[in-house]
């Protein structure tokens, strides 16, 4: 005989059954309309029942149409499950109608109920249209790439392109345009039935174009044939680099994979057993202590600290709870922090990486990190008098700075964009907005600092051992080079500025004993 739990065993916790009587594009959590009147609103939703081990569904709009699978086909064929025969014949209905082929002798005799009309849950929307011109990769773009150690027969394989133009429709319906600059550059991970474009530098970092399906996996077609190790990543950029090196990967939508950081201090030394330990322990918090996970240890910044990667979904396809995750995650890291001794997290959304700045090395590590960094700490610590200042400070570090300015909407406005240098001072790889690194690089918080400056420059409490020591050293040098040895032994940077025949029409000074502001 047919009984309940075969049925639910057989059908995912009753997934497979809403599906097939509602369409299989049905996805859990997401609103649809009631089939069983004309629903104007999206008012019925899926879920997941932990307590019974079931999906079920619910109206919003009218409450007399919730409950599990049975409860569904049962209002489909006027049937109650609280009638004996009827939860037997509904058993049988779905036994048929899914093709289980599950054991019940009884029903060769019996006639097939036809199930009343009802109104056909609408189809999708319709694709966004959308439309892209793709250009060659410029050598700024394949510098950039090259960092994460993505080569172009890599993109190419991935079908990842650089976009001169793209072209969409807004949520609202109106049409946008968005071209790519040596500032912000725009790429194009172009699929089959649409385009998602990535936008590195841009405060709208993604955008989507035509269709696509609830299940997204990035890299599935590129996977090897045979193989025993499949690396689940948070992102297209992290499948490009593994893929550059060999290993196989593949990344998920937001709604089926999760990442996430954990970023011991500086000061805190940790052992590989310790941070494999904190790994399973935060897991197991976050319940997901069953669940298939990769422990990476990384140095892109200046401390080790390890990424997790893992899936949402567990064997039978279900979306494991994500409810107040933000507020659970904290909680656990601090119940971490407390039981290894850790320093406490810093509070708010940036975390200073770095106690002292460093030069920029293009090609080692985060590049986006250490310009972060370290025009961040430039800005907090140094007395600077005008941008040009802050520009030659910076280029003793091995980053460019350069204004941007233009007018919008009859409204003027100001920008800033840093670069990257080699030892010769050229760029190397692409501007970053100042916006992308730091609120404490932006056009306002410099004039702010520049201001806030002024009256410390003025004061002969600075300027008077500055004086005091290139004087000292002007006494003492021979030489051009002789003077700037001096000076950099007590602590002193010295930066001349040239005219085009080479004769110096001024210097600045760079005192870095000053203690920080």
């Amino acid at each position: 005989m047919l009984n309940r739990n075969d049925i639910i065993n057989a059908t995912h916790g009753g997934l497979d059954i809403f599906r097939h009587y509602l369409g299989r594009e049905l996805r859990v959590g997401r609103k649809f309309r009631n089939p069983f009147y004309q629903d104007t609103h999206a008012s019925c939703s899926l879920y997941f029942d932990r307590r019974s081990g079931v999906y079920k569904y619910r109206d919003f709009g009218n409450e007399d149409y919730a409950g599990d699978c049975f409860d569904l086909v049962a209002t489909l064929h006027n049937l109650s499950c609280r009638k004996a025969d009827d939860f037997v014949e509904i058993l049988r209905i779905i036994n048929r109608d899914l093709c289980l082929g599950l054991s019940d002798e009884a029903t060769a005799n019996k006639p097939i109920i036809r199930p009343r009309s009802f109104v056909p849950e609408p189809a999708r929307k319709t694709p966004t249209p959308y439309k892209f011109r793709v250009q060659t990769f410029s050598d700024a773009e394949q510098a950039w790439w090259k960092q994460y150690g993505i080569n172009a027969e890599t993109l190419n394989r991935y079908g990842v392109v650089s976009l001169a133009e793209y072209c969409g429709v807004s949520n609202s319906g109106h049409p946008y345009t968005f071209r790519s600059s040596p500032s912000e550059p725009m790429f194009g991970y172009v699929r089959q039935n649409g385009i998602k474009v990535y936008r590195p530098q841009s405060q709208s970092r993604f955008l989507f174009g035509g269709s696509f399906k609830d299940y997204y996996c990035f890299g599935q077609e590129q996977l090897p044939a045979t193989g025993d190790t499949l690396f689940i990543t948070g992102g297209e950029k992290d499948v490009l680099s593994l893929a550059a090196h060999g290993f196989p990967a593949i990344c998920f939508g937001s709604e089926t994979a999760r990442n996430v950081s954990l970023n011991p201090a500086i000061t805190d030394c940790l052992t590989d057993a310790q941070l494999t330990e904190i790994a399973r322990e935060y897991m197991e918090r976050m319940g997901f202590g069953d669940q298939p996970y990769y422990v990476f240890k990384h140095r892109d910044i200046d401390r080790e600290h390890i990424h997790i990667v893992s899936v949402r979904i567990d064997e039978y396809g279900r979306k494991l709870d994500h409810n107040f995750e933000r507020r659970r995650s904290v909680d656990a890291l601090q119940s971490i922090e407390r039981r290894y001794g850790l320093r406490p997290a810093v509070k708010g959304d940036e975390q200073r990486e770095f106690d002292t700045a460093r030069r920029v090395e293009y090609g080692r590590d985060n590049l986006k990190q250490q310009m972060k960094s370290t025009v961040w700490l430039l800005a907090e610590q140094y007395r600077f008098g005008s941008i040009t200042e802050f520009r030659t400070l910076l280029n003793l570090y091995n980053v460019d700075l350069e204004e941007r300015k233009g007018e919008a909407d009859g409204k003027r406005w100001n920008g800033i964009v840093y670069t990257a240098t080699d030892e010769q001072g050229k760029w190397v790889g692409t501007p970053i907005k100042s916006s992308a690194l730091t609120p404490k690089g932006g056009y306002k918080f410099l004039q702010k600092q520049i201001a806030r400056n002024d009256a410390d420059i003025k004061s002969e409490q600075i300027k008077g051992p500055i004086r005091g020591t290139v004087a000292r050293a002007m006494h003492r040098a021979r030489t051009q080079d002789e003077f700037v040895r001096l000076l950099k032994a007590d602590g002193i940077d010295a930066v001349f500025r040239q005219n085009a025949a080479g004769r110096i029409t001024g210097a600045t000074f760079v005192d870095h004993r000053l203690p920080a502001r």
